[in-house]
């Protein structure tokens, strides 16, 4: 799955995150967010071990910083404090481990009832047509 491409998967990313950014933790909505990679392009992939959701200052901020010495920089410049610190390296870690999955039931869900309504539509379609030809076959009967 692209994370990084496709709106409703990069919505279950800014989901995951609280609607915080990752990095300094600061409130994010759905139009004050961008979808950062933790391991830059071409390195990193698209999948969601290597997506956060981040503010556009952090987003620039981090350039080509790793992930580890982006916090702590924000450590050292007083926008983390020490236990924030903490949290963030070790979501960084649960993040490479792939334990931070973003909630994607509700997405597949949608898409089953979506793929069900077609199919429902597509049967009611048919049943008239159906119906027709069957009068149009029993009229072409001897």
């Amino acid at each position: 799955m692209d994370f990084f491409s496709e709106p409703a998967l990069r919505e279950l990313i800014l989901r995951r995150e609280g609607s915080r950014c990752f990095y300094c933790l600061k409130s994010l909505g759905p139009s004050t967010f961008v979808i950062e990679h933790v391991l830059s392009r071409p390195t990193g992939a698209n999948g969601y071990r290597n997506l956060v959701a981040a503010c556009i200052s952090c987003n620039n901020r981090k350039g080509a910083l790793s992930a580890g010495d982006f916090v702590r920089m924000l450590y050292r410049d007083g926008f983390l404090s020490e236990k924030e610190l903490a949290q963030r390296l070790s979501q960084l870690d649960r993040l490479a481990a792939g334990e931070l999955k973003p909630d994607v039931t509700g997405l597949f869900l949608q898409a089953e009832s979506v793929v069900a309504g077609e199919g429902a539509a597509s049967q009611e379609a048919a049943q008239p047509r159906d119906a027709a030809d069957a009068q149009t076959t029993r009229a072409a009967d001897p």
